[in-house]
């Protein structure tokens, strides 16, 4: 299930980041994931203050694999806020951005390990890309982490995929 939400966000642009979003949701989540998958998606100003920017995108607790049974398993639930670009084509490829991520979590692609930390205590979360451990997630330089590879290749890919879709459905 999706839900999308805004806030302070001019009517035109929050059509087109629904829009987007549900495009990217039917795209990227597995048609047999979705009934067990809730994303709950918030495009928010830009105007916040800088302490709360740090709380955009796809928070590391949530995409800590869950134990059942004693296997780690993905997620099943997300929460998302992404921060309104100061133009809408960035708009659009950082919502690309974040739902290549949130695919990647629930198809299991990418796994977090570890328990979120006490206060005041550093995250000491294990990234496992594609079956395999790859180590501390910080220790990993964003630039080398194959999961931000991926989600920077087909960003462009996927928001280029919504716009001539869109185009077509305006031809019509």
């Amino acid at each position: 299930m999706l839900t999308f939400e805004t806030h302070n966000i001019e009517p035109a642009l929050a059509e087109l980041g629904e829009a987007a979003s549900r495009y990217f949701h039917d795209r990227l989540i597995a048609p047999e994931q979705r009934a067990d998958v809730s994303i709950t998606l918030r495009l928010v100003s830009n105007d916040m203050t800088p302490d709360s920017t740090s709380m955009t995108g796809l928070q590391r607790s949530d995409m800590l694999a869950m134990k059942r049974r004693g296997k780690p398993v993905p997620p099943d639930h997300f929460d998302c806020v992404i921060l309104r670009q100061d133009d809408v084509l960035d708009t659009m490829l950082k919502l690309a951005h974040e739902w290549i991520h949130i695919a990647q979590v629930a198809s299991g692609r990418l796994m977090l390990h570890g328990q979120p930390p006490k206060p005041g205590k550093p995250e000491k979360y294990t990234a496992q890309w594609l079956g395999h451990k790859i180590g501390l997630i910080d220790q990993i330089p964003y630039t080398i982490r194959p999961w931000e590879l991926e989600a920077h290749e087909y960003q462009h890919k996927l928001v280029s995929e919504f716009v001539d879709r869109f185009a077509k459905d305006e031809d019509v």
